[in-house]
């Protein structure tokens, strides 16, 4: 046996029952195995690169074997050009309906963060006309957190998602720096109300229920197309790419993270057993594309 298949868990045959049907939009599937350069590449080569944003130092970025790490005064990945349709199609929430966003990511970490750093993201934290947008982060109680801004909408609203600490509990890190923690968000809209549930090494841990995500906007968070999806930050400005237009990045707030996988699909009809069952596979199989996937 090696050492890769010591200790992984077991899917259940039920679960891989739950073929999934009715895939609405290309995924995205971002290993961040590359161990060289300064971008990564979607495997199933429907998504843009990520680039590490100019100017941005990456002196940690493959210290760690098979995960991307980013620097202690943290770094921001983004697609180029900034506008991406596959991306729009993906995480414009306005485009949900009666289906749902499933959005997958492992990372490891020390547990001793001290303020916000942001997974991932789509859109710009402004009240601009062209901006608003939702993102992901975890926060110095190492709570994965939930954040959205409606277009044109005064602030941004973030809820946490609670009973679920990512370094303590036993489906998440156990107390153990740097354990693998394999996430998995299914994000449903209805009425402009988010209600998203949370899964962690094949366990579901936690949900949020109606977090508004108009807030007083105009616009459900990512219809805008003008700001860029974006890893590792949360884009504060419409003033472009420049490093300074980022903020929470991750490796910023001493969390010492690392981020090996990002995959993302929207479905046209929700699933209630492909959730969980995708997370299993994530954690049990790291990097492997899900077998439940395989020909839909």
């Amino acid at each position: 046996m090696s050492l890769s298949t010591i200790g992984r868990p077991t899917v259940a045959a039920s679960l891989l029952s739950a073929v999934p049907e009715q895939i609405v939009s290309p995924a995205v599937f971002y290993k961040m195995y590359e161990g060289t350069g300064t971008s990564f590449s979607d495997i199933l080569g429907n998504g843009p690169a990520l680039t590490i944003v100019a100017t941005e130092t990456t002196t940690n970025l493959w210290s760690v074997p098979a995960y991307a790490t980013p620097d202690s005064t943290g770094n921001s990945l983004i697609p180029s050009p900034l506008s991406n349709a596959v991306l729009h199609n993906l995480f414009d929430l306005s485009r949900i309906g009666d289906g749902q966003l499933l959005l997958a990511w492992e990372f490891i970490f020390d547990g001793a963060l001290t303020s916000n750093e942001h997974f991932f993201g789509y859109g710009a934290d402004t009240n601009a006309a062209t901006a608003g947008g939702w993102w992901v982060n975890m926060n110095s109680s190492n709570q994965i957190q939930f954040a959205s801004r409606g277009v044109t909408a005064g602030s941004a609203i973030t809820t946490s998602f609670t009973g679920f600490n990512a370094h303590t509990s036993p489906q998440g890190g156990n107390s153990v720096p740097n354990a693998r923690i394999s996430l998995l968000m299914d994000v449903r809209v209805a009425n402009s109300l988010a209600n998203i549930n949370l899964y962690s090494n094949g366990n579901s841990v936690s949900g949020i229920t109606d977090h508004n995500l108009l807030n007083g906007g105009t616009g459900l968070p990512g219809t805008q197309d003008v700001q860029p999806f974006c890893m590792w930050g949360r884009k504060n400005s419409t003033a472009g790419s420049a490093a300074a237009n980022f903020t929470q990045k991750m490796g910023s707030a001493a969390s010492n993270a690392s981020m090996s996988l990002f995959f993302a699909m929207r479905r046209g009809t929700a699933s209630e057993t492909l959730p969980l069952l995708l997370n299993t596979e994530f954690y049990a199989r790291r990097g492997d594309y899900p077998r439940a996937l395989i020909g839909a």
